[in-house]
């Protein structure tokens, strides 16, 4: 189970099919959040500067606490003084001008542009171009489906007795990109479908979201709940290590007793005298069962939903801290709506999409391709294997050279690609695609010298020449088999549109039989 997930905890009462669970969710408020007007704590904003001033950029805060400090080009905002308020409203800075900002819940473009990034992102107008081009359309889940991904199976049995009969499609949409980076284009992904899902279930608030005592009453699987302040790297004041944390947000009825949210890290010290059974939920007392057993049937209803899934992203990474970096960036995003669409993975392509064509005895899964990585070529043959016919690959490239190296990968391995269009992106007029037409052509001169070789190969044949005339009718044929390698150029030429800055390449090619 993923340890990075939304911070905010909370507990919440889900009816589903009639059958009422309590539930604790570091995620479950997504949808309030959306549709609420009331700023909560743990939401992002986007502050807009009301003067007269275009100089001012927005400004994306961070996940809101009493305690956040937000820098404006003069003087600070409190993040006390956000929460509570409603979107549209007016905060002021603490300077003496008292400078006034609107706070805005941001879009998905905002926030992919203006958040905190290691690496350069995918803008959301590039991202938006990648996403047509995909035309993508998934399709709702049944209320089977739903049941699926979310009763076990004594109670899936029971109710499908009752549930109408619907058209269902199991084909599962996969989509693999190579090259998270700052995970903007992730989330653009994950939202066009999401809607092919079912309602996800609250993520678990647990999974390692303590950390258990391991031998001698020493903690292991450190987790930690706020990556800002980091709450499980200090120590305390005695020098002990953490024993334990459970972070709740609202009053909570357990085992007949109420308590609210606990902010006190307990802290021991090591020791040998420490039974196990106690220093596992420590300071807990009679309700370490209970929070145990919820614990499991969290992590367990989280596992069958994943298993359900009808549409994931598989986005992958070389780097571990760029795929950890654009996982936060994900959960931060209105607490975490697209994460249960997402799988991440940190390796090469060559790794991971052997390890799963393994897993499916060689037969094609992905449904579609995004390459955006170095030396995109070559990859096309580990590509060509894993995507099933008449998939559409997405080949991002910042030069148009390496479309030319993709051209020519294909052509000399015959690989089972059709180059579909060459669009040009950039921060110039020519920004939502500028064709570029990229082909290999055989000039005319040998086009002509072809059909002469072939016609006198055709008469030596008729005529039934011996000796010599056979003789040229095979060098003519040999020259032939050549010259299809060797004998072709590129056309590499804007079809239309004007110069543009910046940008890159984008190579859309489609999976043929």
């Amino acid at each position: 189970m993923s340890s990075f997930l939304p911070r905010q905890a909370t507990r919440t009462t889900h009816s589903l099919l009639g059958c009422n669970c309590l539930i604790f969710s570091r995620c479950s408020t997504a949808r309030l959040l959306s549709s609420s007007t009331t700023i909560q704590e743990n939401e992002i904003v986007l502050l807009n500067y009301t003067g007269k001033s275009r100089s001012t950029t927005a400004i994306l805060t961070k996940p809101l606490s009493a305690s956040t400090l937000i820098k404006t080009h003069k003087g600070q905002i409190k993040g006390s003084d956000i929460i509570g308020k409603r979107v549209r409203d007016i905060v002021a800075s603490s300077d003496k001008e008292r400078l006034k900002f609107r706070i805005h819940r941001p879009t998905l473009a905002q926030y992919t542009d203006l958040s905190p990034r290691l690496v350069t992102p995918i803008y959301s107008q590039d991202a938006n171009l990648i996403i047509s081009l995909l035309d993508l359309n998934p399709t709702k889940p049944s209320l089977r489906q739903v049941a699926r991904s979310r009763l076990n199976s004594n109670a899936l049995r029971d109710m499908e007795k009752l549930l109408p009969k619907e058209t269902e499609s199991d084909e599962k949409l996969e989509i693999f990109e190579a090259g998270t980076g700052h995970g903007a284009l992730t989330l653009y992904l994950a939202r066009a479908i999401h809607a092919a899902n079912p309602p996800a279930p609250p993520t678990p608030a647990f999974p390692r979201g303590y950390s258990r005592a391991g031998q001698n009453g020493i903690t292991e699987n450190h987790f930690s709940l706020d990556r800002d302040e980091g709450p499980l790297d200090r120590k305390s004041e005695e020098g002990g290590t953490l024993d334990e944390v459970i972070v709740e947000n609202k009053p909570v009825s357990l085992l007949g007793r109420s308590w609210r949210k606990i902010t006190t890290l307990f802290y021991g010290k090591p020791t040998h005298s420490r039974p196990a059974s106690n220093s596992q939920y420590h300071g807990l007392g009679e309700l370490a069962p209970a929070i145990e057993a919820l614990r499991l049937r969290q992590e367990q209803d989280y596992a069958r939903y994943l298993s359900h899934r009808r549409a994931v992203i598989q986005t992958l990474d070389i780097s571990p801290s760029h795929s950890n970096h654009a996982r936060n960036t994900i959960c931060d995003f209105r607490n975490g709506i697209y994460y249960p669409s997402i799988d991440f993975h940190v390796g090469t392509i060559p790794d991971y999409l052997s390890g799963r064509l393994a897993t499916t005895n060689g037969d094609s899964f992905l449904s579609h391709a995004i390459l955006d990585l170095p030396r995109t070529h070559v990859y096309l043959d580990i590509i060509a294997k894993s995507l099933k016919p008449d998939g559409i690959l997405i080949t991002w490239n910042p030069s148009l050279t390496q479309i030319i190296q993709c051209v020519t990968e294909v052509r000399h391995q015959r690989l089972p690609f059709i180059l579909e269009q060459v669009l040009e992106v950039g921060k110039g007029a020519g920004v939502g695609g500028r064709e570029w037409d990229v082909r290999a052509v055989l000039p005319r001169d040998i086009e002509k010298k072809r059909r002469e070789a072939a016609a006198a190969a055709s008469l030596a044949e008729s005529a039934n020449y011996d000796g010599e005339v056979k003789d040229a009718a095979m060098i003519a044929n040999t020259d032939k088999t050549e010259q299809d390698d060797e004998g072709m150029e590129m056309i590499c030429r804007p079809k239309v549109g004007i110069r543009t800055e910046g940008g890159g390449f984008i190579g859309v090619w489609r999976r043929i039989e």
